[in-house]
């Protein structure tokens, strides 16, 4: 979710005509992606280290939310991850907040939250309303410079490393190599798969190596 993109809808059967705010910036993206398996929401987090959701924007995504068909999966995407352990970055609280608040407000609960920014790949769950809810960093796809996966005192973490105030975990992690996620909808819910490529003194005739695969059943089994 990088750039400025303008305000712009795909087709019929694609997406849902806009429902944007009077007040919403154009230049500030609202995507909202229906196809028969899955529903993706996008936000557009701006510009700020941890991201900006602005008032606008955050009336929008409730109401995509309250919207949003219950018989598929749903995806959010942003571009700040709410959740992070990493050398640079961290995670949002903004975001997490932005996301909290448009769950309690629509009482719908997404099945997986996916971010980027953070150059690597974290695999987090977080218990919300008695669902573990899958939140994504997926932020390995090409940049040059990797972040490390690192905890408060500057040390890879033990795993599952808790983070109580936020009610999450972090389960996995891949900070050395450069991936891609592969996500597909079924009747049953979403099968990721993420992927890790050679490194750029390996050679790229080797293909790439499959670090894990899981499945996130829909409707979710409440805790």
């Amino acid at each position: 979710m990088d750039g400025q993109l303008r305000h712009t809808r795909p087709g019929p059967g694609r997406g849902r005509p806009g429902r944007a705010p009077a007040d919403h910036d154009p230049t500030r993206l609202l995507l909202d992606v229906d196809q028969p398996l899955v529903t993706v929401v996008g936000l557009y987090s701006n510009v700020p280290e941890n991201g900006y959701i602005d008032p606008g924007q955050a009336t929008w995504f409730a109401g995509e939310l309250a919207h949003a068909p219950a018989d598929r999966p749903l995806i959010v995407t942003a571009h700040h991850p709410a959740l992070s352990l990493d050398r640079y970055h961290g995670g949002s609280a903004p975001m997490l907040q932005v996301i909290d608040t448009a769950i309690a407000a629509s009482g719908r609960t997404p099945d997986l939250v996916a971010a980027g920014h953070v150059h690597d790949y974290q695999h987090w769950d977080r218990t919300i309303n008695r669902v573990a809810v899958s939140y994504l960093v997926v932020g390995a796809g090409g940049y040059w410079h990797l972040h490390e996966v690192l905890d408060p005192n500057r040390q890879p973490p033990t795993l599952p490393y808790p983070v109580p105030e936020a009610n999450a975990r972090l389960l996995s992690y891949v900070d050395d190599r450069h991936g891609y996620l592969r996500v597909t909808a079924t009747t049953n819910g979403l099968e990721l798969e993420y992927v890790t490529v050679p490194r750029p003194q390996e050679s790229w005739h080797t293909p790439g190596t499959v670090y894990e695969t899981y499945t996130i059943p829909h409707p979710a089994p409440a805790g």
